[in-house]
């Protein structure tokens, strides 16, 4: 009895175990939905379009430039041939040096003979790309060259879409079903572009706006763990809102051959280096819009004419602070103009007052320097100043216009008298002759 409440408990815990792995697999189907079994089925299936409207330069990975003819020139590694490992020889552990020279490892990409120094390499190869690091080309290994060998390869177009305001002012995602492309956005400027695999159908792929909803390194597809040649995955997962968030992703693949063309079940298919590259930028809740050229056309003129509208609302918003401005710097100005005028008015009623107080003194002043016959003339007085110096003293400083007719013409004579008053006495302190011009009568 014993014995059997014991396995009853084995078998029990056995199966929450497996339940509880499987939470971290990915159940898939819109992904491959076989296992490939041999290299001849990898592209069965696959339909290749291409109904693009502008070329467009690749955009380069970090490699040896030197290099770039000798890799277009190499065979896509067989995934399925031997393990490379210390003592292997070859043309293929040449071809495998000059494609870790061109990506900057540490090799002789003339030596055909597998060292340690080959070892230390793939270690940080296989460590850059979330392997196991084993030192060995396995197919896994191979796999993941090939991303590289055939990138080199690979022509694709794009289009401008002419983005004028982001779906969001971070990070966003458009996926073009017709031209096989993934451009990454952040606000209305275009980062990134990547040449991608869609459904091998029209209606795999779905379509819409959609935006990430869950993102792993390695993940596991049904019965299959992460990180291995088998898993239809590749090195990242970054998973869509559509149906329970796990069916439908933006992916890393097995079959670089792939990328460009229709033939997934559903997932959006990248180049593992450009899956890693993707998933360190965006983050979950990155919207993610997918569908065809027309599809895209459209949304993207919805957006475009709400920014349209929202621009010309800012414009008119603008025209009418500036027309606002414009006129409270017109009333300003009049304001200021009315300000001084009555300024000027009062100036000039305080002169006439004192000139008008002074009259009797001024004319005391000038009798004594003119003599009497300057009081025939006409005259008009500037700059009246008056300094109080002391009690009952005060000093006057005023220019003179002195009008006197001749049978020619009315010269004017300017003068500057300085005196004081003191108890009703007046003493000239100083005269200065300021000027003299004719006026034709």
């Amino acid at each position: 009895m014993k014995k059997l409440i014991l396995l009853s408990l084995l078998i029990t815990l056995n199966v929450m175990v497996i339940n509880c792995c499987q939470i971290t697999y990915i159940h898939a189907t819109g992904l491959e939905n076989e296992i490939e079994k041999n290299n001849n089925k990898d592209n069965e299936g696959i339909v290749s379009e291409s109904t693009s409207t502008e070329v467009i330069k690749k955009e380069p990975i970090v490699c040896n430039e030197m290099l770039n003819r000798e890799i277009k020139n190499l065979k896509i590694f067989n995934k399925y041939g031997k393990e490379l490992k210390i003592g292997s020889k070859g043309e293929i552990v040449k071809s495998l040096h000059i494609v870790l020279k061109w990506l900057n490892y540490d090799v002789d990409d003339e030596s055909s003979i597998y060292t340690e120094e080959t070892q230390k390499a793939i270690i940080k190869f296989q460590k850059d790309h979330s392997m196991k690091e084993i030192g060995v080309v396995d197919k896994l290994t191979y796999i993941r060259l090939n991303d590289y060998i055939h990138y080199s390869k690979i022509k694709y177009d794009f289009i401008d879409y002419n983005v004028k305001i982001g779906a969001t002012e971070d990070y966003w995602i458009i996926i073009n079903k017709t031209t096989n492309i993934l451009q990454l956005y952040k606000g209305k400027n275009r980062l990134k572009i990547y040449p991608i695999a869609t459904g091998r159908y029209p209606s795999f792929t779905p379509e819409g706006k959609f935006e990430i909803s869950n993102k792993m390194i390695n993940a596991g597809w049904k019965h299959i763990p992460g990180g291995v040649a088998t898993n239809p995955l590749g090195s990242r997962w970054m998973g869509l809102s559509v149906k329970n968030h796990y069916t439908y992703g933006i992916h890393g693949c097995g079959r670089p051959e792939s990328i460009g063309t229709y033939a997934s079940a559903g997932c959006i298919r990248m180049y593992n280096f450009q899956s890693e590259e993707l998933y360190n930028i965006v983050s979950v809740h990155t919207p993610v819009w997918i569908g065809t050229t027309d599809k895209i056309d459209k949304w993207i003129n919805e957006l475009n004419e709400i920014y349209d509208i929202n621009k010309e609302k800012q414009l008119q918003k603008q025209k009418e602070i500036i027309q606002k401005e414009k006129i409270e710097k017109q009333k300003k100005e009049e304001e200021e103009k009315l300000r001084q005028e009555e300024k000027l008015k009062q100036e000039n009623t305080y002169k006439e007052i004192i000139a008008n107080m002074l009259e009797p003194y001024i004319d005391k002043a000038i009798i004594e320097y003119y003599g009497e016959e300057i009081l025939n003339t006409t005259r008009t007085f500037n700059n009246i100043k008056i300094d109080k110096i002391k009690e009952r003293k005060y000093m006057v400083i005023l220019d003179i216009n002195i009008w006197i007719k001749d049978e020619v013409d009315i010269p004017i004579c300017k003068e500057r008298i300085k005196f004081s008053i003191e108890q009703g006495q007046v003493n000239i302190e100083e005269h200065e002759h300021i000027g003299f011009e004719k006026v034709l009568n």
